[in-house]
């Protein structure tokens, strides 16, 4: 179960490198003249990685990755559990917050699946079992075998689920970055703004401003 964690901590966690490829130019304004144009750059990768905005973007796709990392982790420890005790699990342990009842139930469940699989662990090691004892250990194998399917649907499950909110994170960040360059730009009278990969070199960059228009307007 270790794919998630190498495979989503490089894809997810870094800067948001991707969206220096957020636009080749904005233009501002119709009508303008040539002689009238107005330039200047933005670096757009600079923007998130030391805005507000890029860290709070990180730091949910942080708690989303932990909260499911630790989900896995429980499950592959203690496998066995029944369908509907896995359900509570996923169901649960995703909500970001819980009632009283719903901590109690989630704890109560947790506890339960450790106990089986404990439970299992030791009669698996015994020797001369009863019948009882054989009929139990029979049951709780069978829920070893649904907990690694679980793990398997989960693990599945919560690599969409990172991929989908990754790229929420990174629409929501184009779309919020894009406002903010289009009123700063206007602010201060320029008719083009290009990405800085595209214009290497421009004496105006907005850069610095952008990141404080973007802070400010961050909660």
């Amino acid at each position: 179960m270790k794919s998630i964690n190498h495979r989503q901590s490089r894809a997810w966690l870094g800067a948001f490198a991707a969206l220096a490829v957020l636009m080749a130019a904005f233009m501002f304004g119709s009508g303008f003249q040539a002689n009238n144009e107005k330039f200047a750059s933005v670096d757009i990768t600079k923007v998130l990685d030391q805005s507000k905005l890029g860290q709070q973007s990180n730091d949910s796709l942080r708690a989303a990755f932990s909260t499911r990392s630790d989900l896995l982790t429980f499950a592959t420890e203690n496998l066995c559990m029944t369908q509907e005790q896995g359900q509570t699990l996923l169901t649960l342990g995703l909500k970001d917050t819980l009632t009283a009842a719903e901590k109690t139930q989630f704890d109560t469940t947790k506890a339960a699946v450790q106990n089986a699989t404990r439970q299992r662990m030791t009669l698996a090691q015994k020797t001369n079992l009863t019948e009882e004892e054989k009929t139990l250990l029979a049951d709780l194998n069978q829920r070893a075998q649904t907990g690694m399917a679980v793990v398997q649907q989960w693990n599945s499950q919560f690599n969409n689920d990172m991929d989908a909110l990754g790229q929420k994170l990174r629409d929501d960040a184009v779309t919020k970055v894009r406002q903010v360059i289009s009123t700063e730009a206007k602010r201060q009278g320029y008719t083009l703004v290009f990405e800085s990969s595209v214009l290497v070199y421009s004496a105006n960059d907005l850069t610095a401003d952008v990141i404080k228009a973007v802070d400010a307007s961050s909660p």
